[in-house]
């Protein structure tokens, strides 16, 4: 999957359409789609579509394909979390984005949920995290670029090119999901902010 349109699904859930108590809609195929990744459990059209009261048909029509359905998910998980660092973030702090990427990191190395996905999963879930056209990272990628842009215009002066830097920093947290997420093959995290504040040196 190398398209970053966004499916019904997605788009529902990201401007909060509400689920219906009455009837199964695309938002709520996502909902369920995120409580399951949340769980730890694997994400299976089947069992959603029987959950949901609905053909798999219609399931696909709202969702696109499992792969499109898990990278939107992986995406709203992250999304909700930068969102959310950013809000925590004092807005006197420049570069934000030298906090904003060690803090994701530490959040994605401590996930049970990627955690599982990652043991579920096997090498596909690598595919689909990190193969650089893929769908989720390149997401990931422009969210960090704009962050490094909002940076710039405060006054940070980035020592390389925003898409350079998002990507090193991707890159750093890539090692993360490459070994499991297993502390022991790992830098720690305190490591990775670090080394995300010498590619962010001015």
């Amino acid at each position: 999957m190398t398209t970053s349109a966004q499916s019904q699904a997605l788009s529902e859930a990201l401007a909060g359409a509400a689920l219906s108590t009455t009837r199964p809609t695309a938002a709520a195929a996502f909902a369920r789609a995120r409580e399951l990744f949340a769980l730890g459990e694997r994400i299976d059209m089947a069992r959603l579509a029987d959950d949901l009261g609905v053909a798999r048909t219609t399931l696909y029509r709202w969702t696109g394909d499992r792969d499109q359905l898990i990278s939107d998910v992986l995406w709203a998980e992250s999304k909700q979390t930068l969102d959310q660092l950013l809000a925590d973030t004092d807005p006197g702090v420049v570069p934000t984005c030298k906090v904003i990427g060690a803090r994701f990191i530490e959040v994605v190395a401590g996930s049970s949920a990627v955690h599982a996905f990652l043991r579920n999963e096997g090498q596909r879930a690598l595919l689909l995290l990190t193969v650089p056209t893929s769908t989720y990272r390149t997401r990931l990628m422009q969210a960090l670029i704009e962050l490094i842009e909002r940076d710039a215009e405060r006054g940070y002066k980035p020592p390389e090119s925003p898409e350079l830097l998002a990507d090193s920093i991707i890159s750093l947290g890539e090692r993360f999901l490459h070994n499991g997420g297993e502390p022991d093959a790992n830098p720690s995290p305190e490591m990775a902010q670090r080394a995300i504040a010498l590619l962010l040196r001015e």
